[in-house]
């Protein structure tokens, strides 16, 4: 959203709560609410860094720089990213965000004692759903999951057989790495063989209608998982030769 865009020289600091290449984490899940399993409640690096900013006292002093830092380290399931204005890292963060100057009430105060971090776990944010349906004790919950897997293999093995058929190479390189140097880099595809352009992203359009007409049902999170699948098919390939190998690849949706 902001690797190689968001300029250097507009006052303007951006940060992630992974890297390009990394989903981020949900976290607080499992919880239970009067006997009943809650969804995940927040999100790892931003519940860091609310209880971060929220912390009485220190507040009025701490930089934005010191507050990455502190969120970077706590966040230890991704790797937090910071894009723009780095000279901005100097400034205080109650120059953004406006803190009480009055002490603690009692009702505030009650409040602050009831709000230590909770237990839950963490997951990847891609998972969080799947998560959700597998700690429910609720029947038609369960199989709803049951259902999400069996289309999810369905798509998968039919993606990686039209992978296969068009001979396009699976990823490299930096999507087994955590290390800050990749908050910066950008996959850079070929499109040699492929479409360029607007052309591009009418393939990407277009294939993965027709995946879904014919290989097989992808939920939001399955889409964003194999989207680097689709960006290396229509970057290697032409949306017709694709259309081709998926009516030879798939059968017809069953679901």
């Amino acid at each position: 959203m902001f690797n190689d865009i968001l300029p250097q020289n507009v006052s303007a600091f951006a940060v992630t709560a992974a890297d390009p290449f990394h989903s981020s984490y949900a976290s607080d899940c499992g919880l239970r609410l009067g006997g009943v399993t809650m969804p995940c409640l927040g999100d790892l690096f931003s519940v860091n860094w609310m209880r971060d900013v929220t912390r009485p006292g220190h507040m009025k002093y701490e930089t934005l720089e010191e507050d990455f830092d502190i969120v970077e380290e706590q966040t230890n399931l991704s790797q937090v990213c910071g894009y723009g204005d780095e000279s901005m890292g100097s400034e205080q963060i109650s120059s953004y965000l406006e803190y009480p100057t009055k002490p603690a009430g009692p009702r505030r105060a009650a409040l602050r004692r009831h709000s230590s971090p909770r237990s839950g776990a963490a997951v990847p944010s891609l998972e969080a759903a799947d998560a959700f349906l597998a700690a429910s004790a609720i029947p038609e919950l369960r199989e709803e999951l049951l259902a999400r897997k069996r289309l999810r293999e369905v798509a998968e093995a039919n993606l990686a057989e039209l992978a296969a058929v068009l001979d396009v190479p699976q990823a490299r390189g930096l999507h087994d790495i955590h290390d800050k140097s990749i908050c910066h880099k950008k996959p850079d595809p070929s499109f040699a063989d492929g479409a360029a352009g607007d052309d591009f992203f009418d393939c990407l359009r277009s294939t993965i209608d027709r995946f879904q007409d014919v290989c097989g049902i992808l939920t939001a999170e399955d889409l964003t998982r194999s989207s680097s699948v689709f960006s290396r098919l229509c970057a290697a390939r032409t949306a017709a030769q694709i259309d081709r190998a998926m009516g030879t690849v798939c059968a017809p949706a069953s679901v």
